[in-house]
């Protein structure tokens, strides 16, 4: 456990040379925390890309934390689409989903990331995925649209993209669930976006 505790030491210090010295110290490189997060995981919360190749090349990529989650999975939730492809360049699979049945797609569709939808989307994510709610993840966009906070152009190039690649959207159950949580807005921009780029 201390010789975890150094390497995120020199990662908070952004020193790459006492980290890599200090990662080749441990046991395995995929010890972890009480969290069940290994110094892969750190790299990717500090958004030290870098660091996070070198640990992924010691094969510290596959570990899951204590909520269930990749590595995809959270690079998605914190917003690093850059962690997004790199992941996905590992053939992580899109798919998986954590202990609340969330998807990468689910996170990066809720902030509103244009880029890692289309990487998930191009790498051919599954998008009838629910999690335990029962929300697709184009619902969960729907049930957590907040209008005020939206920049319009970014939302309908995400809806271009989510209507190209799945052809079949259930727009009655927009219509519902836009009425249900006052979204009808988004469901307007469902409606009427064009997905021809």
């Amino acid at each position: 456990m201390e010789a975890l505790k150094s390497c995120i030491k020199f990662l908070k210090k952004d020193d790459f040379v006492n980290f890599k010295i200090n990662v080749k110290k441990l046991e395995n490189i995929n010890i972890t925390d009480s969290l069940k997060q290994n110094i892969t995981w750190y790299s990717l919360l500090y958004g030290k890309i870098d660091y996070l190749e070198y640990c992924i090349s010691l094969g510290g990529i596959f570990q899951k934390n204590i909520h269930e989650q990749t590595i995809l999975i959270s690079a998605a939730e914190y917003n690093f689409d850059k962690i997004v492809d790199l992941c996905l360049s590992f053939e992580f699979n899109p798919d998986e989903y954590d202990l609340y049945g969330y998807t990468a797609l689910h996170y990066a569709i809720y902030n509103r990331n244009y880029k890692s939808v289309k990487l998930l989307l191009d790498h051919n994510c599954r998008l009838d995925i629910k999690n335990s709610d029962g929300h697709t993840a184009i619902e969960f966009f729907v049930i957590n649209y907040k209008s005020q906070f939206s920049d319009n152009h970014n939302d309908i190039n995400i809806i271009k993209i989510l209507k190209k690649y799945h052809k079949t959207i259930d727009y009655d159950r927009l219509k519902l669930l836009g009425e249900q949580y006052n979204t009808q807005d988004l469901v307007h921009l469902f409606l009427w976006t064009s997905f021809s780029t």
